[in-house]
This record gives structure tokens, C-alpha cells and sequence, in this order.
């Protein structure tokens, strides 16, 4: 077995490591690491273009085939390489932490020399990955929009370093838009547009873009849904638990889009358990784009112990909401 120094630069990190490998001919001297890189500290998300350096002191040319890595987060460019008698070649390597989770990792490259079936050059990479840049939250919750709405979010952006993050651009992708953003000390102010996609619920992405070198991106998942109708009790109707003799109104407001005719609403009930007859339900305009829902439940009409069903509210043929509604009786 012959022992050799090889260097190994990576993002800014070098060791010297040790190389050595067993070869089936006695004038055959090739090398591998055999103590590990430590490549020091990668951000999440980073593709960090690299490469190692391997020495032949030999009388032959050696040819190295089949790299496989431990991890796809470790690649070489090229399977074949070729390292002439006395030569040193450099074997670009890519460290891909886009997927990789916080934390220590230790990754190798393992070459096998061609015509044996024993040598093997093996290369250890030791590094530490760290989250990039951080944001709380870490999801926008938009809630209820109307086609065309404007809703505005704030954002604490977070780096690893604790340093105040500077942000270059921010986009969104989906069923928003970005129509105004600033960033002050780390707190980042987006105005977002809702786009009139009907049926849309999740509303895509924001995209982060910071000044740093090399530049960071952040994407932060956008949840909403786009309605015509938005109301005041998210929950439903609960008439509570009533008695035999009770008779309840109960109420709900709801607020139109500019697409919807107010004038033009009526309701429905669609009543799922308890009977029909002991629903009554109607409707109230109030304020241009605003209307009042309005359940009557007689508890004596209801069949059996429970009644549940759903209010529709309806703009000509389109249903702009439902509405939930339950009660029990008392025996």
C-alpha cells in the first residue's frame, strides 16, 4: 500500500488529507483519501461547485470509473476520469444542499479503478448545514379574498448570523400578485393582490431574493381561497341545545363581492336531519354589498333529538355561500 498528500479545496475550506489505495500490480500507484474533508459551513440551499485533487505518483496511467456517492447531495460531473503517471488531475465535485436538513453531515465519493475489482479510491466530505434565512411566519394565511382584493402581510426575516437581512426582490407566483413591498431591519412589508382565478384555493408562493453574496432565496407558502361571499360566523349556525317548546332565531352577516348582486340574493335550506318543516329561513338587504342571513329553528317540529342541515345562498343560479346550522333537543 502506497501513502501520498492530496489537498482538497471546498468553498473556501482546505485540508490537506491522506491518500491511499492497494493496487493489483506492483508498479500500480493510485490514491484515495483516507481521512475526511471537513468543508466547514454550507447554507441550506446552496450548490456549492467544488473539486478534488488527485495525484497519481505512479509509473502508470490510472483510469477511474464508476464515482457513486453516498448521497445524490454529492455529485460528480464526469464518471470517468483519467490520471496520467506522475499527474494531478482535479475532479469537479457539486455539494447540493437545496433538500438537506440542518445538521452535521459526512458524505464520500468512492471511485473504482478500471480493470480491478478490488481498488477503490474513496473521498469523505465532512460538513455542517445551516438554515439560510428564516421567516415568521413561515406561512401567509390570507384567509377569504375577493377577486381583485388587497391584503397586506408582514414578514420577520431571520438569518443565521443574526445580521439584518436586505431583501433585493420578492414575487408571487399563483393567484396573487405583488403590488408593493418594503423591507426595514428585517421586517418585511408585502401588499398582495388577489388575481380572479375562480375556484382557486391555494394561492401559491412568495419568493424572497436577498442582496447577499451569494443571494438567498426564501419561498414562503401562500394559503387562501377566493370567495363571493365572505361571513361574519365562520363556525355556522349552533342553535345550542333547546327545548321542546323553543323557537330560535339566529342570524349571520354576510359581506358581497363587487362580482355578486346583492339585490338578486335569496336563499335556501337543505336540511339533512330533523325534517324539513322545522326550518325556516330567509334573507335580509342591508348596506350595498351586505345582507343578513336569518335561521328560525321551532325545536317542537324537529324529528327526533337533532336537526342539522345547510343554508344556500344563492345570486340567480350561482351559489355564493353555505351556511351550516345544528341544535339538539332535550328529551
Amino acid at each position: 500500500m502506497i501513502l501520498a498528500d492530496r489537498s482538497i479545496r471546498l468553498a473556501g475550506w482546505s485540508a490537506q488529507v491522506i491518500l491511499a489505495t492497494a493496487c493489483a500490480e506492483p508498479d500500480c500507484r493510485s490514491l484515495v483519501s483516507a481521512e475526511p474533508v471537513r468543508a466547514g459551513t454550507i447554507c441550506r440551499g446552496d450548490q456549492v461547485e467544488t473539486s478534488c485533487q488527485i495525484a497519481n505518483h505512479g509509473t502508470r496511467a490510472v483510469v477511474l470509473v464508476d464515482a457513486a456517492s453516498t448521497c445524490s447531495c454529492i455529485r460528480i460531473r464526469s464518471n470517468r476520469t483519467i490520471v496520467g503517471a506522475g499527474e494531478t488531475v482535479s475532479v469537479p465535485v457539486t455539494i447540493d444542499a437545496r433538500r438537506m436538513l440542518p445538521g452535521s453531515h459526512r458524505r464520500a465519493i468512492t471511485f473504482t479503478v478500471d480493470g480491478s475489482d478490488s481498488d477503490r479510491l474513496r473521498a469523505w466530505f465532512e460538513f455542517q448545514i445551516v438554515r439560510s434565512i428564516e421567516a415568521e411566519p413561515s406561512t401567509l394565511h390570507l384567509g377569504d379574498l375577493f377577486a381583485n382584493e388587497v391584503r397586506t402581510a408582514e414578514i420577520r426575516l431571520h438569518s443565521p448570523s443574526g445580521e439584518p437581512v436586505e431583501v433585493e426582490n420578492v414575487v408571487a407566483s399563483g393567484s396573487a400578485q405583488v403590488v408593493d413591498w418594503n423591507c426595514d431591519q428585517s421586517i418585511l412589508r408585502v401588499t398582495l393582490l388577489a388575481v380572479a382565478r375562480e375556484g382557486a384555493s391555494e394561492f401559491g408562493e412568495l419568493a424572497i431574493r436577498t442582496r447577499s453574496r451569494p443571494p438567498r432565496r426564501l419561498l414562503i407558502p401562500l394559503h387562501g381561497r377566493q370567495v363571493l361571499a365572505r361571513r361574519a360566523v365562520q363556525t355556522g349556525i349552533s342553535f345550542g341545545v333547546l327545548a321542546r317548546e323553543d323557537r330560535v332565531l339566529r342570524e349571520d352577516e354576510l359581506e358581497f363581492s363587487s362580482a355578486v348582486d346583492a339585490a338578486r340574493i335569496r336563499v335556501a335550506s337543505d336540511v339533512q336531519l330533523g325534517g324539513a318543516e322545522a326550518v325556516t329561513v330567509g334573507v335580509v338587504p342591508e348596506a350595498p354589498g351586505h345582507a343578513r342571513v336569518v335561521v328560525e329553528l321551532s325545536a317542537a317540529k324537529v324529528v327526533g333529538r337533532f336537526v342539522s342541515g345547510v343554508v344556500h345562498v344563492m345570486n340567480d343560479d350561482h351559489r355564493v355561500a353555505s351556511i351550516p346550522f345544528s341544535a339538539a333537543i332535550r328529551r
